[in-house]
């Protein structure tokens, strides 16, 4: 019977989290998979999955999802692969709309409803999933190092202008950011593989059916390239797209229709520049 291996996903019970879980589970390779949602009642999707375990919880509440994330350690005493995938959509043009196009006060307008919750969904919460998972990474035995996998899910809107949501934008390319300057010392200290997905347009639950007929039913990317990519990440590698890659770290996958992009990092403007930056890497 195959080891037991943990994996918690945040936003598991609905869309590209869901389709994760069910493929983990069919691998039948000893996973059991943590689901983590907001909603309750979308707890009987994830019971259906070959080892799921759904949790009720609001990745916002840091002391609910630490709380979490200590009662499924203390199951197995060990954690194998992190996805941050939990997000919202933001309200098409909310930023620009809510404020009055011709303002006749001078008093400061409310801040957008969804704004705050847009940020603390898509940044502040997978910042504190990834601090939490170090945390549960560092205390799972020895022989998982290396092994051990933190997934986020960023977007196109993480390299792209997203004109119509800039505030969902911003978090996403704060997430490509993110997993950027954590890996190298994740992976030098704990052993610890930080990725990054960048979906392109997907049909989830994330938009209303009447949102999303504003995008070309051509150009939506099926929940499936997100899954593989994720899974590229899991395993640890990609012979078909990068045969020489030593380590499967610090990578970002673009997922536009069924094809998979690699997407480095800017170049740096100069010599200067790679010199000072490389200096943020402060070493053991």
């Amino acid at each position: 019977m195959p080891e037991t291996r943990v994996a918690i996903i945040t936003g598991g019970a609905s869309g590209i989290g869901l389709a994760t879980a069910i493929a983990l589970g069919k691998r039948n390779d000893g996973w059991e998979i943590h689901a983590l949602d907001y909603n309750p009642a979308a707890a009987k999707a994830v019971e259906d999955v070959n080892g799921g375990i759904f949790h009720q919880v609001d990745v916002t509440d840091y002391a609910a999802l630490g709380t979490v994330f200590r009662d499924i350690f203390r199951r197995h005493r060990r954690l194998d692969f992190v996805y941050a995938n939990a997000g919202i959509a933001e309200i098409p043009d909310e930023f620009f709309e809510t404020s009055p196009a011709a303002p006749t006060s001078d008093e400061p307008p409310a801040l957008p409803p969804n704004t705050r919750r847009c940020i603390d969904i898509c940044l502040t919460a997978a910042t504190t999933t990834a601090y939490l998972a170090q945390h549960y990474f560092r205390l799972s035995p020895a022989s998982t190092r290396g092994n051990r996998a933190l997934v986020f899910t960023a977007s196109c809107g993480g390299i792209y202008a997203c004109h119509s949501s800039p505030v969902y934008a911003a978090a996403k390319h704060a997430v490509v950011g993110l997993m950027r300057s954590l890996d190298t010392h994740m992976w030098r200290r704990d052993g610890i593989r930080s990725n990054a997905v960048l979906p392109g347009t997907v049909r989830t639950n994330l938009l209303t059916s009447t949102l999303w007929k504003q995008f070309p039913d051509d150009y939506f990317t099926p929940v499936s390239s997100i899954v593989e990519a994720v899974l590229i990440f899991v395993d640890g590698k990609d012979p078909k797209r990068k045969p020489d890659l030593a380590v499967m770290r610090g990578q970002a996958i673009e997922c536009s229709g069924k094809d998979l992009f690699y997407r480095d990092q800017h170049p740096f403007a100069d010599e200067s520049m790679r010199i000072i930056m490389s200096a943020t890497d402060t070493g053991e």
